[in-house]
């Protein structure tokens, strides 16, 4: 929660108070971890994943402002606007989190059968990792690409 009433002194408290992440403070983060399961199916000496599920966690750090009503109206409208803009953009690393839960799914899913199903489950795991491993990179060119969302809009002042 930060407080101000002008725009730079809510720049400053966003500065200063954003999330961090291994990049650095940013105004807002998306976290997104999936994780991933299986039974082993047994049939003729292999084993291989029986039905793949796949739950994704979502969770948004978005600033707050705590603004009382002698807060100018223009301000208000302002700061909507690029919340609004900044979800948008966290959205984006949403979506991200929910492709990888989907190819997951699906890489697991047309793995081949094996020898046993420790060698199953140890491929299986490598092979979700790489996925995430790819999904987590994507996260990192978007914000590349669009500035952590400033061509997005979500710029403010």
């Amino acid at each position: 929660m930060i407080s101000g009433n002008t725009a730079a002194e809510l720049r400053a408290k966003l500065n200063a108070k954003g999330p961090t992440d291994e990049a650095g403070r940013h105004d807002a983060l998306t976290h997104w971890f999936v994780k991933w399961k299986y039974p082993f199916d047994r049939q003729a000496g292999t084993c291989g994943t029986g039905p793949v599920r796949a739950e994704l966690t979502l969770r948004f750090e978005m600033p707050q402002w705590a603004h009382g009503d002698a807060a100018p109206s223009e301000l208000v409208e302002k700061w909507d606007g690029y919340v609004e803009r900044l979800l948008e953009h966290e959205d984006g690393h949403a979506d991200n989190g929910r492709a990888a839960a989907r190819a997951i799914v699906q890489a697991l899913r047309a793995m081949p059968a094996m020898a046993s199903c420790d060698e199953m489950d140890a491929a299986a795991n490598a092979r979700a990792e790489e996925i995430l491993a790819d999904y987590r990179k994507r996260d990192v060119d978007y914000d590349a690409r669009t500035k952590h969302g400033a061509t997005q809009g979500a710029v403010f002042p």
